[in-house]
């Protein structure tokens, strides 16, 4: 006997089973459903930077030269972080970005990098730098890099 003979057999007894309705989206959900899907693009907005740029940069540049972003929690940023780096979670980056240079800066403690400045992004393991990244360019940002390895590269390597 065929699968094929078994399988119509079977679906001739549940009748349920083969007369299913297609699956809707309530009509107030299906705008929050279609704004919160990115397009596929492949073009990366972003440079990625591995360990030995990081190193140099931290030799090489002074602080004015580039910011150098920490996307972790708080909490992770007291068991360590890289030098010279600034700390924006990334769970505050939509209230962060829209505010003024100076509550910026009150709120962060530093200076809120202009559109042209060097960003380099990092958080533990580069899933949440790279949102960072693609979230920076979203809003214009045009020089931006993205440290892919992040923290735990970092310290392993040293």
């Amino acid at each position: 006997m065929s699968s094929q003979r078994i399988l119509s057999g079977i679906l001739s007894r549940y009748p349920r089973a083969t007369s299913l309705q297609k699956a809707t989206c309530p009509n107030a959900i299906q705008p929050f459903l279609v704004s919160s899907v990115r397009g596929y693009s492949t073009k990366q907005p972003f440079k990625v930077v591995d360990f030995h740029g990081i190193q140099q940069l931290i030799k090489s540049s002074s602080n004015k030269d580039y910011v150098l972003l920490d996307v972790r929690e708080g909490g992770e940023v007291a068991d360590g972080y890289i030098p010279t780096a600034k700390n924006v979670p990334l769970t505050e980056f939509e209230y962060a970005w829209r505010l003024s240079d100076k509550d910026f800066k009150e709120f962060y403690g530093f200076d809120k990098p202009k559109k042209s400045d060097k960003i380099i992004a990092y958080c533990l393991k580069g899933i949440r730098s790279t949102t960072a990244a693609e979230y920076l360019s979203d809003l214009g940002y045009t020089n931006i890099e993205n440290y892919v390895g992040s923290y735990d590269d970092y310290i392993r390597k040293l």
